[in-house]
């Protein structure tokens, strides 16, 4: 029997061809898989347990902080096996709360006067360990003077200076500590070195103290031009060298606003007063400017900035104080043997302009 021909069109032939060949590429879905839905009277695949823990999904841990690390993890990862007790003193010292930093600075000086007398019983190498141990753990120490010897609490200054002054002494019991304090790693950081300067000029009369013998125990006022002299000065602070970060520290803090730089809404971290601040940086600068060295030109400069002898102007918010620091600078500047007032260009007729206009109405100095 012959086999019918369809009655459809060509184009509804080609249609029908093309969707056969697309279904024989495609594999044929298993019944009951995941690609094609069960049917009627076939059984669906087994039901999740409520109680099956739920799988998380990957976070990536967030980025480390920008900024300086933190000392005591780079004292950490060098390899130095310290006690759990002393880790905390030294993350202590890093806080705000002024209670907390001061328990942790005389937590650091009995641990240092403990490895310094020494144990009974205690092998000789033991001992050097500990007192190597000492010597590592002082850049952590180096990293924190700064704020600690200018903080505003009195006996956080002095506990600070006390601790620092008994490092840096040659009959130190533990040897070593004078040249980690004066290692060149340190002296090159302006902080470092212009916060130690500056707090030989303190508010407070005992802290003063402390803190100008432990300054005058390392500067050296003479520039080395001898092996000898340099051999002597390899332990020591050449004020000749250090007078330009020095100054850069005092331009700081000189010109620094009253404003609070940083807010604690706590309350556990007194507010600095950058008025004493700005005194004890004026007093800095007439020591670097009486002592025996050549003015940088970075001391020149800031003779010349019209802000530094405004503090000679009793109509400005001043205190007698600040004026009297300014007096002793500008005291200093005319006692050289240089005429540097006279020499420089325009820094005669900018200060007498304003001692002229302010000496004669003067009545606390």
């Amino acid at each position: 029997m012959a086999k019918s021909k369809s009655s459809a069109s060509s184009a509804t032939r080609k249609k029908h061809a093309k969707k056969a060949a697309l279904d024989d590429e495609e594999p044929n879905p298993q019944p009951g898989s995941a690609s094609q839905p069960a049917q009627r009277g076939q059984k669906k695949g087994p039901k999740k347990s409520r109680f099956e823990p739920k799988v998380k999904s990957y976070t990536p841990p967030p980025p480390p902080p920008k900024g300086a690390p933190d000392p005591v993890d780079l004292y950490l990862n060098g390899g130095s096996g310290v006690d759990a007790e002393l880790v905390v003193i030294l993350r202590r010292l890093g806080k705000r709360d002024e209670a907390t930093v001061f328990k942790a600075v005389e937590g650091f000086e009995k641990w240092v006067a403990e490895v310094g007398r020494g144990e009974k019983g205690v092998e000789d190498w033991e001992k050097d360990l500990k007192e190597d141990e000492v010597v590592e753990v002082l850049s952590v120490w180096a990293h924190h003077f700064p704020r600690l010897s200018l903080h505003p609490s009195r006996r956080l200054r002095l506990a600070t200076l006390s601790l620092h002054l008994s490092l840096i002494s040659p009959s130190s019991p533990i040897p070593g500590t004078r040249s980690a304090l004066l290692a060149p790693l340190w002296l090159d950081q302006q902080q470092y070195v212009g916060a130690w300067c500056c707090s030989a000029f303190d508010g407070d009369r005992v802290v003063r103290s402390v803190a100008r013998r432990s300054w005058d125990s390392v500067v050296s006022t003479s520039p080395p031009s001898t092996e000898e002299n340099e051999e002597a000065e390899e332990e020591a602070i050449n004020l000749q060298e250090q007078s330009a970060p020095i100054v850069a520290f005092l331009t700081d803090l000189i010109f620094t606003t009253d404003e609070p730089t940083s807010k604690d809404p706590e309350g556990t971290e007194p507010q600095t007063d950058h008025s004493i601040l700005r005194i004890q940086s004026l007093q800095t600068l007439a020591y670097l400017i009486e002592s025996p060295i050549t003015l940088e030109e970075s001391v020149i400069d800031l003779l010349q900035s019209e802000g530094l002898w405004d503090h000679l102007d009793k109509g400005l918010e001043g205190s007698a104080a600040a004026r009297k620091a300014a007096y002793d600078v500008l005291g200093n500047l005319v006692k050289r043997e240089e005429d540097v007032i006279g020499e420089k260009e325009g820094l005669l007729e900018g200060v007498s302009r304003v001692v002229l206009r302010n000496c004669w109405g003067e009545r606390d100095g």
